[in-house]
């Protein structure tokens, strides 16, 4: 479907697509997870709804003493979104994640080197 695709652009953009082959790799990374939290890799949700929820809290504050007190609420407004988003449980994250260290061999030796905090 890939190459289906590219060959048929690739007369029109020709650069484009061959920028595109050079990078697939990279770009569909996300297709080697479990289809169950695809959806959770790819999607944009969780940013929108962050840059909502900034813009409802600072459509109330009418002003700012200077700007190193905007930047402070922001700061904090982002800290406490962050912390709220961490708490939150994925739907069938343990299922998934144990498929994820069988398919790619990681012993409790080794995954605390792999995961980036």
């Amino acid at each position: 479907m890939f190459m289906k695709f590219t060959q048929k652009w690739k007369n029109i953009y020709p650069n484009l697509m061959n920028n595109l082959l050079t990078i697939r790799e990279n770009i569909f990374t996300y297709m080697e997870l479990p289809e169950g939290i695809r959806s959770m890799v790819y999607t944009n949700n969780a940013l929108e709804r962050l840059f909502k929820e900034l813009k409802r809290r600072l459509k109330t504050m009418e002003m700012c003493q200077s700007e190193a007190s905007a930047e402070k609420y922001l700061y904090l407004l982002l800290r406490y979104q962050n912390e709220k988003f961490l708490k939150r449980k994925l739907k069938n994250w343990e299922y998934y994640f144990q498929l994820y260290r069988e398919q790619h061999s990681y012993t409790k030796e080794n995954i605390h080197s792999e995961v980036i905090l």
